[in-house]
């Protein structure tokens, strides 16, 4: 398995730490286009092993906003860094905002029932609604791409109505997992028990995260 070759989309990625640093520790001939709308790629870069830098590129500011890209930026940014067509990018990873929807602003953001109160939070809905979209006309695109989407667990995430949408596809499950319990070898150093909720595609009705 570590022979395949891996087009990785990591959207959100900030440190770069997690999928991104997993695909380019674990396969070799991996690489990597990290998105982030509010990190340099200095910063970025620098939480990566020296090893593996050419193999990560990085598109930020503006650019790498999720709310705004669509399919066809996504096809230049596969052809100008990978050499490749959108159809054989084979993984994407997606990190949505969480600030919104954490249970711990008790109500400020969103109502009993998940409905924006800030500016933030509507602000956060239609970057999730971009976003999702954006990953389903990837996977139509890409046939063999695994896509996943992460935030952690909340009373309100499951149930938004891009979420609810995307469920209705029977490719797609919601899966619910701690990142200290489902840690590899790259995972070095703490990690916290932190339930998370996980969309993802491609994998079979058996598949399960640990808690």
């Amino acid at each position: 398995m570590a022979g395949r070759i891996e087009l990785v989309l990591d959207f959100g990625c900030g440190t770069a730490t997690s999928a991104t640093l997993y695909y380019l520790l674990f396969y070799p001939k991996c690489h990597v286009i990290g998105y982030d709308k509010y990190c340099t790629e200095e910063w970025v870069r620098s939480h990566l092993p020296e090893a593996v830098q050419w193999r990560f590129h990085f598109v930020g500011g503006d650019r790498a906003d999720i709310g705004k890209l669509t399919i066809e930026r996504l096809e230049e940014d596969v052809r100008q860094f990978f050499q490749a067509p959108l159809k054989q990018v084979t993984r994407a990873h997606w990190s949505h905002q969480c600030k919104s929807l954490s249970d711990a602003s008790r109500g400020h953001h969103r109502d009993d029932f998940g409905n924006p109160r800030t500016e933030l939070a509507r602000a956060d809905d239609l970057v999730l609604a971009n976003g999702i979209r954006l990953l389903r006309a990837l996977t139509r695109v890409s046939r063999i791409c695994l896509c996943t989407i992460e935030n952690p667990v909340s009373r309100h995430f499951a149930h938004l109505r891009p979420v609810q949408l995307l469920l209705r596809d029977p490719q797609w499950r919601l899966l619910a997992g701690s990142h200290c319990s489902n840690l590899c070898g790259a995972d070095t150093g703490d990690w916290p028990q932190k339930d998370t909720y996980w969309l993802t595609n491609r994998v079979s009705r058996r598949f399960h995260l640990d808690l």
